[in-house]
C-alpha cells in the first residue's frame, strides 16, 4: 500500500463512498471541485486536452491512489488540473471535503508526513517523465510506457510479464505523446516480429523485457 496513513484516514473518518461507471468522468480539467478522492476500487485515467484538441494521457490510477491533487490553498473549490475518467466497468472512490481534509492534516503529524511524501513522489515522477519524453524518440517513448505499465499492471506469465489490463493502441499513443495510433501499430508490429512482445487476449505480453530496458533513456 503506497500511503497507508492516508488510506486509514479515509477509512476511519467515515468518508463518503461514491460509485462511477465506465467512461464516466469524476472531474474535468478547469472545473471547480471541493473534494479530495482516494480510489477504493477500479482503475481511472487522468488526462489533459491540448490546445490543438488532442488528448494527452497522464496516468492510470489504481486502488489506494489519490485521484485529486491535495492543494493546500484556502480556495474552497480550486480548479481541477486533469480530466479523470473511469476505465474499468466501475470504480469506487472515497470522497472527503478538501477544507476539512486540510484542517485534519494540520492536526495530525503522521498524516502531514504522508501527504508531503505524496508530493515528493509526484514531483519525482514528473521529473522522470520530463526526462523520458524530452530525451526520447517515438520508439523510446513507447518502450518507456510499456515498462511503466509492466510495473503497474504486470503479472508473471510464462517466461515474461503480462500487462494485465487492456490498453488500446490509441491510448498508448496518447500516453507516449505520439500523434497517431498507426505509428504505435507499426512499432508494436515490429516488436512482435522480433518476439519482444505478443498479444494475448487483447493484452500485451512482454516476452523480453530486457530489450525494452536496454533501449530507453537511463
Amino acid at each position: 500500500m503506497k500511503y497507508p496513513v492516508i488510506v486509514d484516514y479515509f477509512q476511519s473518518n467515515n468518508a463518503s463512498i461514491i460509485k462511477k461507471s465506465k467512461n464516466e468522468y469524476i472531474t474535468y480539467s478547469g472545473l471547480s471541485t471541493s473534494y479530495v478522492w482516494l480510489l477504493k476500487e477500479g482503475v481511472v485515467k487522468s488526462s489533459l486536452i491540448l490546445k490543438d484538441g488532442r488528448e494527452f494521457n497522464v496516468a492510470y490510477l489504481q486502488k489506494g491512489d489519490i485521484v485529486s491533487l491535495l492543494r493546500e490553498d484556502n480556495i474552497a473549490e480550486p480548479l481541477a488540473p486533469y480530466n479523470v475518467r473511469v476505465e474499468t466497468e466501475c470504480a469506487y472512490l472515497y470522497q472527503v471535503n478538501r477544507i476539512a481534509f486540510w484542517q485534519d492534516v494540520y492536526k495530525n503529524r503522521d498524516l502531514q508526513r504522508e501527504v508531503y511524501r505524496f508530493y515528493r513522489k509526484e514531483l519525482e515522477d514528473a521529473i522522470l517523465k520530463i526526462r523520458d519524453f524530452s530525451m526520447s524518440g517515438k520508439k523510446e517513448a513507447l518502450y518507456t510506457i510499456l515498462l511503466r505499465f509492466a510495473r503497474k499492471f504486470g503479472v508473471p506469465f510464462q517466461e515474461g510479464i503480462l500487462i494485465d489490463f487492456v490498453i488500446t493502441n490509441e491510448e498508448l499513443a496518447k500516453f507516449a505523446g505520439i500523434s497517431t495510433r498507426n505509428s504505435v501499430n507499426r512499432m508494436l508490429h515490429q516488436l512482435r516480429e522480433k518476439e519482444i512482445i505478443e498479444i494475448v487476449q487483447s493484452k500485451i505480453y512482454i516476452k523480453n523485457i530486457q530489450f525494452l530496458e536496454e533501449n530507453v533513456v537511463k
